[in-house]
């Protein structure tokens, strides 16, 4: 098991939490900070690479 790390797990409960929730990811990142946005896409991308999750991008946000 790849470790990743507190920000990442923090948003895997967030994806987990808000599965079912239409359009929670294009609210969430609407109106981020240029830091916010970059760390959020970060933790996608860490968790993505460790095989958590498997995203696909839409109107430059995420969507699962």
């Amino acid at each position: 098991m790849i470790r990743i790390s507190k920000e990442a797990f923090n948003v895997l409960q967030e994806i987990i939490e808000n599965e079912n929730v239409k359009d929670y990811w294009k609210k969430r990142f609407h109106g981020l900070s240029n830091k916010d946005d970059s760390i959020l896409r970060g933790c996608f991308k860490e968790l993505s690479e460790a095989n958590y999750i498997a995203t696909s991008w839409a109107d430059n946000y995420p969507y699962i």
